[in-house]
């Protein structure tokens, strides 16, 4: 015989026993029978002595038992069991010497040592009785469910230590099974009691479970079930699970397995973005301004319902157009070459005036800001706000027109000043030019100082003309500053002459000083500084 017995060959372990007791009487019979089985089976003698071991047994032991030895010998059946097991059964409670009293044993997991490595083993153990009912031996049965019971330790940490919550029920409510996450997810230590009623403490939690395990009894599964679970605490937590229905041979189920998940983060976030989303939402739809998208070659994807109030379309009319469509034919070139631009270069941000005809027909002039949508160096689309600026446009435009009549009543206000200054000099010279030449007759004293009066008062008129062509050269940006060389003393002297009569014809005194300290020869326009002089005095 060669291999180990599996799984299923060792669910008749406990029964062999009771065969090896029937068959007893036919030696010959149950000899030949024992010798085949995939089970290893000693007989052992009430004194200990081991009367017989199959071939299974030597090999699923990995050593050979030598027939007859005694208790006290090396190699007993009682003996092999009893290597590497003493912490956990002292050898009077071995199975083979619980058999020689009576007992029917059954140890699903006894580690024994090999010469190679140890082997867990599936153990059962039963007295062998004569026709009297008296114990004549004992029947000790095995099975090798080494693999199994590392695959099973294995799963055991894998299910101890994975995040998420693992549970088995039976369809009565008793847990099975309550891995650290899950008693952790509910608040629950590894000690307190945990059972399927904790569960189930208010109404709305009893009846998502009664609807989880009506539909988990009709579909066999479940994935991804999301429902409300309470904590120890009594706080309230989001939970995502996948289930299965474990059923029997006979079709009936005996158990519910699931993985849980908490997914109360999860759901807080995805609330939170639901409530921007729709912040956002109503932003967009209540806003002003227009608010569009576009793919990358222009088309609309979405516009938000203002365009209806601003240029009388509805959303499902321009879904799909190209935007160009709307702008006025004599700009749509301007526009295309200006966001080409923006696509080429890959710029973020831009801004850009056009008017776009309405669906009345009538020109609306917009500003929008436009946004790339791109992923690393694919553009996607375009994003854009876009606001009715024709009030603006039409400010703009009057007041263009207010500053040119403006400009063009300063031209012909600078042009009446600069031909009515000439039309006054021209009289006014022949005034000044008529005094000089009297002033240089025979003359009175007094004659002489009213003909000097009538030059004084001549020139002043003649400055003022001048301040008159100044004023129309600073409107019309084109004064200029001449400086000379002069003398302060007849520069006051003359401007005193002219306001001393009018000064005394007031009962006023004038004069003028001139402090010690100033400079009397200046260089600069002497003329600005007399008309300056002039207008202070004068007013």
């Amino acid at each position: 015989m060669t291999g180990s017995p599996n799984m299923n060959e060792a669910k008749g372990v406990a029964d062999v026993a009771e065969l090896v007791r029937t068959l007893l009487p036919s030696s010959a019979r149950w000899f030949d029978l024992l010798e085949r089985l995939p089970v290893g089976v000693f007989v052992i003698a009430l004194d200990g002595r081991q009367v017989y071991e199959n071939p299974a047994a030597k090999e699923i032991l990995g050593r050979e038992i030598e027939p007859g030895t005694t208790a006290e010998g090396r190699v007993t059946a009682a003996r092999v069991f009893l290597a590497g097991t003493t912490e956990r059964y002292p050898p009077d409670q071995l199975p083979s010497m619980r058999a020689l009293r009576g007992e029917h044993v059954r140890v699903m997991d006894l580690e024994v040592h090999r010469p190679d490595q140890n082997v867990v083993l599936d153990v059962a153990a039963s007295p062998l009785v004569d026709e009297n009912g008296a114990i004549v031996a004992g029947v000790v049965t095995f099975s090798d469910i080494t693999a199994a019971a590392k695959t099973a330790r294995a799963y055991r940490l894998l299910i101890e230590s994975v995040p998420v919550g693992v549970y088995s029920a039976t369809p009565d409510g008793t847990l099975l099974l309550a891995n650290p996450a899950f008693r952790a997810m509910l608040g629950y230590s590894a000690d307190e009691p945990l059972t399927d009623a904790n569960l189930e403490r208010d109404h709305v939690n009893r009846t998502q479970r009664l609807v989880f395990k009506r539909i988990l009894e009709e579909r066999g599964e479940i994935r991804a079930w999301e429902s409300t679970w309470r904590r120890r605490d009594g706080s309230a937590i989001y939970v995502s699970q996948n289930a299965t229905a474990i059923r029997d041979d006979s079709g009936r189920i005996v158990s519910y397995e699931g993985i849980v998940e908490d997914i109360t983060e999860r759901k807080r976030t995805q609330e939170e973005l639901r409530e921007n989303r729709e912040r956002y939402r109503q932003l967009v739809e209540n806003a002003s301004d227009i608010i569009y998208r576009s793919d990358a070659y222009g088309r609309f994807t979405y516009i938000n319902p203002t365009v209806r109030k601003v240029l009388g379309y509805t959303e499902e009319e321009l879904i799909g157009m190209d935007y160009t469509e709307l702008i006025a034919p004599e700009y749509r070139e301007l526009v295309r070459s200006f966001y080409s631009v923006q696509f080429q270069t890959r710029m973020p941000n831009t801004y850009f005036e056009f008017p776009v005809r309405a669906k009345n027909g009538e020109l609306v002039w917009m500003g929008q800001n436009v946004q790339t949508v791109a992923t690393g160096e694919w553009i996607l689309g375009f994003q854009a706000v876009a606001r009715d600026i024709s009030e603006r446009k039409r400010m703009e435009a009057e007041l263009a027109q207010a500053r040119d009549a403006a400009l063009e009543s300063a031209r012909v206000k600078s042009e009446f000043l600069a031909n009515m200054s000439h039309e006054i000099r021209t009289p006014m010279n022949g005034v000044v030019g008529m005094a000089d030449l009297l002033l240089r007759t025979a003359l009175s004293t007094e004659q002489r100082e009213y003909a000097q009066t009538i030059r004084g008062s001549g020139e002043a008129l003649l400055a003022l003309v001048d301040d008159i062509l100044d004023l129309a050269k600073m409107e019309a940006g084109k004064l200029t500053i001449k400086p000379v060389e002069f003398d302060l003393d007849e520069l006051i002297d003359g401007i005193t002459d002219v306001f001393a009569e009018r000064a005394a014809a007031k009962g006023l005194r004038f004069r003028a000083v001139i402090y010690p300290d100033v400079h009397r020869h200046l260089r600069g326009d002497a003329l600005r500084l007399r008309q300056v002089l002039l207008n202070l005095i004068g007013n």
